[in-house]
């Protein structure tokens, strides 16, 4: 009994420790992250269609949205350190399978999302931007001010999306882990599950034109099918 209340003890121990380090982690990342906010900004504004120009509705919105920015890449610079906190309190419990896992989940999750990121920025953000931004701009409709409040938020959530979409190998993967599906589920029901996939892509596409539809469809069925591959290796 006094065994088992020790060893309770320590755990709370090595979790209020985790946690402790994870927020300084967060707070760092944080402080780093509004020093580059500005040159995000900027960068992000690229990605309007050409002409476009920017302004703050309220007073203090230009800061909310270094704010806003600073906290969206304080999460990427922070999330494969916050992993690593993870792994360090669950990994004496492991056993050698699951700590091949955790590495596994570890690395490939943070990869993962980047990759996600560099698809919205090189591929699918400006053509989605040049559309709803740019709608009505050719025929005198409307002028090209734009919110920048509104236009970062805007982009900041499709990166957002997008890197959460990519993660599907890694979800996946703890699926057939732990038994839930296996490599041949997944591919005697591909019709079903690609058909789902691009109405998920029409679900996080806000554009109504099939180009941006289609894009990322395609991106997460080839993430799809390297899942299969993945799990497959395994052994599952």
């Amino acid at each position: 009994m006094i065994e088992k209340q020790e060893n309770l003890e320590s755990h709370l121990t090595e979790l209020r420790q985790r946690i402790i380090y994870s927020l300084v982690i967060c707070l760092i990342s944080l402080i780093i992250a509004f020093a580059f906010s500005s040159k995000t900004i900027l960068q992000l504004q690229k990605l309007a269609p050409a002409g476009a120009t920017f302004f703050q509705l309220r007073p203090g919105e230009l800061f909310f949205v270094h704010l806003k920015t600073a906290t969206y890449l304080a999460f990427m610079i922070a999330y494969p350190f916050l992993l690593g906190q993870l792994k360090a309190f669950v990994w004496p419990g492991l056993k050698s399978q699951e700590k091949q896992t955790s590495n596994i989940i570890i690395i490939g999750s943070p990869f993962l999302f980047l990759i996600g990121l560099a698809f919205a920025y090189f591929l699918a953000l400006k053509p989605m931007l040049n559309f709803l931004f740019g709608f009505g701009l050719e025929a005198g409709l409307v002028e090209a001010h734009y919110s920048l409040d509104y236009f970062i938020s805007f982009v900041l959530s499709i990166f957002f999306i997008l890197g959460l979409s990519f993660q599907l190998p890694i979800l996946v993967f703890i699926l057939a882990i732990f038994n839930l599906i296996t490599s041949g589920q997944l591919a005697k029901h591909w019709q079903i599950i690609c058909f789902g996939i691009f109405a998920l892509a029409a679900i996080i596409t806000p554009t109504p034109d099939p180009f941006n539809m289609i894009l990322v469809g395609l991106a997460l069925i080839f993430l799809y099918g390297l899942s299969i591959l993945i799990i497959k290796l395994c052994g599952k």
